[in-house]
C-alpha cells in the first residue's frame, strides 16, 4: 500500500496553512463572495497536486475526497476556508 513521505504530507500542510493566513483577513468583509485571482489559483493547483497524488496514497482515494476532486465551478471566500480546514484535517490523519 503506497503511501506519501512524511515530507510531502508537510509540504502540502504548509501551503494549506499559507492559504489560510491569506484567507483569514478577507472572512469578515468578504466571506461570501467569490474567490478569484492568487487566491483561487493556489487553492486549484493545491487540489489538483493533491488528486495527483491519489495513485501513491490510496487515503486520498477514497470517497471521502470525492466531493473535493469533483469541486466546483465558484467558490467564496468561506467555501475556500472550509474546504482547507477539512482537507487540513485530513492531512494529519496521513501523518
Amino acid at each position: 500500500m503506497p503511501v506519501l513521505s512524511e515530507e510531502r504530507v508537510i509540504a502540502y500542510l504548509g501551503r494549506c496553512l499559507e492559504l489560510c493566513r491569506a484567507l483569514v483577513p478577507l472572512l469578515g468583509a468578504q466571506g461570501t463572495r467569490e474567490v478569484s485571482g492568487d487566491v483561487r489559483e493556489k487553492f486549484d493547483q493545491l487540489v489538483a497536486d493533491l488528486e495527483g497524488e491519489r495513485i501513491k496514497d490510496s487515503y486520498l482515494d477514497t470517497e471521502s475526497w470525492n466531493w473535493i476532486w469533483k469541486g466546483k465551478q465558484s467558490y467564496n471566500h468561506l467555501q475556500v476556508y472550509g474546504r482547507l480546514a477539512w482537507i487540513n484535517l485530513q492531512l494529519f490523519d496521513l501523518l
